[in-house]
């Protein structure tokens, strides 16, 4: 399977595209919250 057939596939695939953004969105949450918490202590 090729880059160009996985996105096709995937982009028919509504249930793989809203899952997909929702585990993207809950790496970004606590990447950002570790980065505030870091940025804190270094000031510190």
């Amino acid at each position: 399977m090729d880059k160009k057939t996985l996105e096709k596939m995937h982009a028919k695939d509504c249930m793989a595209h809203d899952k997909l953004k929702e585990d993207i969105e809950g790496f970004r949450r606590p990447l950002e919250e570790l980065e505030q918490l870091l940025a804190k202590r270094l000031s510190e």
